[in-house]
């Protein structure tokens, strides 16, 4: 029997409350910028238009290699909310090892988000016949000019003609998209409500064992729409974006009224000590990074409140499997949740100090 995905959960409706509040906080140097809901929920809505002007059919199969950004997020949401399946491919491949993956897993479109990305997939392209479109999660980037450079080495690159017909640049995507909502409102509206809870949402590409996530295996139950209204609300993710803890913050977010500060690995025990977070959620191997940071360089004097007894907290619950290296993770933080995928499990385990 078909159990209908309700049409908010993936493009959830930017109440007067909260439109202008912060959905995401991005930094920029030494500060932090905010993307309000209703900016944060516009982009994710162009970009599931955008599936449907490219015809891209629900059930096709997207790719995302890129590291963590706002556009990323907004393309992942977009792509489900089509209807698609995400592929979030290793972010450290080699181009070999990539252009393995999408043929492997058949994937008809990409998000790639660096110069070096791109001209790994300019080195194997005639290997890429499969995949119709990519789109460049920066308007930074200058495919015609990176195809020049890969030629150089690669003599099999795309022609300026196959770049502009299968390549979208991110400002462009979001103008066809923005273009369509306008113009294919109903159908996009229709392929929205023929989601299905049990639909395949997600495939972690993992060598050993592959893993497909359900839409309802990433929301099991959502909760009521709330408007953030204390610190139980922020969370600092610090997966990769490709990561499933990701996936499931994305994807839980905006229904959950969070706003999310978004860090990277490298950066994550700065960001920590300057958000202090309710929630902080990361995958296991930026964890066992950040306490072996935290061990290398102790800094007992700085934000003692936030961060305190690196080398003597505990995990006091865990919910779910507890994580291979247990003892290892020992970081405390006063009134935070803890969200870690361990590699084995790829599942939340939750500790509260």
């Amino acid at each position: 029997m078909s159990d209908p995905l309700p049409s908010d959960w993936l493009l959830p409706a930017h109440t007067p409350e909260r439109s202008d509040l912060a959905r995401f906080m991005m930094r920029e140097g030494a500060e932090w910028r905010a993307v309000s809901y209703a900016s944060f929920s516009q982009l994710t809505q162009r970009m599931a238009a955008f599936f449907t002007a490219a015809e891209i059919e629900a059930g096709a199969r997207v790719g995302l290699y890129a590291d963590t950004c706002l556009e990323g997020a907004a393309g992942v949401l977009g792509a489900l909310a089509a209807g698609c399946t995400l592929v979030p491919l290793t972010a450290t491949g080699s181009s070999s090892t990539t252009a393995h993956a999408i043929e492997e897993w058949t994937l008809e479109v990409l998000f790639v988000d660096s110069a070096e990305r791109l001209r790994q997939l300019f080195e194997v392209w005639p290997r890429l016949s499969g995949l119709r479109m990519v789109v460049l999660l920066s308007d930074k980037l200058h495919p015609h000019r990176i195809a020049q450079e890969a030629a150089e080495t690669t003599p099999d690159g795309p022609s300026h003609l196959e770049i502009d017909a299968r390549l979208a640049t991110w400002s462009g995507a979001q103008a066809i998209g923005h273009a369509a909502s306008l113009v294919h409102a109903t159908q996009i509206q229709a392929r929205l409500g023929a989601l299905d809870r049990d639909r395949e949402a997600v495939i972690v590409p993992d060598p050993a064992q592959p893993r497909s996530y359900t839409h309802r295996e990433l929301y099991p139950s959502p909760p009521p729409n709330s408007v953030p209204s204390d610190a139980h609300h922020r969370e600092l993710l610090a997966s990769p974006l490709g990561d499933i803890s990701a996936i499931r913050s994305l994807y839980c977010g905006c229904r959950q009224g969070r706003t999310t500060w978004l860090s990277q690995p490298h950066t994550a025990r700065r960001d920590l000590l300057e958000t202090g977070p309710a929630l902080l959620t990361m995958a296991h191997d930026a964890w066992q990074q950040l306490v072996q940071e935290a061990h290398q360089h102790p800094d007992p004097q700085t934000h003692p409140h936030r961060l305190r007894e690196l080398t003597g907290g505990a995990l006091r619950r865990v919910q779910g499997p507890r994580p291979p290296h247990a003892p290892l993770l020992q970081l405390t933080l006063r009134h935070c949740d803890i969200h870690i995928v361990t590699p084995a499990a790829k599942e939340s385990s939750r500790a509260t100090d």
